[in-house]
């Protein structure tokens, strides 16, 4: 369906290798849906693992149509279910997922990442938390699995900050059928900006080969122990309301505690400079 996304997110690295964004017609992508179907009639089933499915609207709102268009004429026998990743902007409206719930696009994957509209500034990402809310809302009243990506951590990002990620959660719980919490955190991907940027983004450089998800801010608060600390709380949430997602080590937040500190204080005991002055 596309490549790269049209927002440059500071955490993202695929501005790297997707310089700008490229996208097919709605019409193209059905055709080649329409193809596999004829391959392999039996499959029911489709999921675009575009980073941005939504990078277009008018590519998007063109599937749609051209799928509802086919369904007119030949009904279950080119049916399928679909699965996007979409970013939250505001042209997502009632009347466009209400188009996409009748094409069968059963699953849309938002990357809300915070709930604090200064983090989203920090993260360059372009919306308010309330574009955010509406959205989700729109999207669950649809009828679609709505699904939320969220991250800990963030450059900047305090405990009020955090705080304000969580009354999020509990807010719009109403509005989610799953969320995922990045076991990750907030990783320094190469090529991204932050990777880039690193005393801009107050991240102390540890020079060649600093870990990605071990980094520390300049100032001690941000370590991987308190982006763990922050994960394990927003897990915690999730699972008390129903919405936790989570794949990993046997789903146990417990043992996800256990290797990932071990991992943590493996690396520390092996790059003693980094140590140095990193708070346990």
């Amino acid at each position: 369906m596309s490549r790269g996304c049209v927002w440059k997110c500071r955490f993202c690295s695929s501005h790297s290798f997707w310089p700008g964004y490229s996208f097919m017609s709605g019409e193209r992508v059905h055709a080649e849906i329409l193809e596999h179907k004829r391959r392999h009639p039996e499959k029911t089933h489709f999921e675009f693992y575009d980073i941005t499915a939504n990078g277009s609207i008018k590519s998007l709102r063109g599937l749609a149509e051209s799928i509802g268009s086919d369904w007119k004429t030949n009904r279950e026998k080119n049916f399928f279910g679909w699965k996007i990743n979409a970013i939250l902007r505001p042209e997502m409206d009632a009347g466009l997922l209400a188009l996409l719930m009748k094409a069968n696009c059963h699953d849309v994957i938002y990357g809300v990442e915070s709930g604090s509209p200064r983090v989203l500034k920090l993260m360059n990402k372009p919306y308010e938390p309330a574009v955010a809310e509406r959205i989700l809302a729109d999207t669950k009243k649809a009828g679609i699995v709505t699904v939320g990506n969220f991250m800990f951590g963030f450059p900047g990002e305090t405990e009020a900050d955090f705080d304000l990620t969580l009354s999020f959660l509990r807010r719009n719980r109403a509005s989610f059928d799953r969320v995922y919490a990045s076991a990750t955190f907030t990783s320094l991907e190469e090529n991204a900006w932050l990777s880039e940027h690193r005393a801009e983004a107050g991240i102390r450089d540890d020079g060649p080969g600093a870990h990605h998800l071990y980094w520390e801010s300049l100032d001690g608060t941000n370590t991987y122990p308190v982006r763990l600390a922050r994960y394990e709380r927003f897990r915690a949430l999730a699972i008390e309301l129903g919405l936790d997602a989570y794949k990993g080590i046997g789903g146990s937040v417990e043992e996800e505690r256990r290797a990932g500190l071990e991992a943590y204080r493996r690396y520390r005991a092996e790059h003693p400079a980094a140590a140095e002055v990193a708070p346990s």
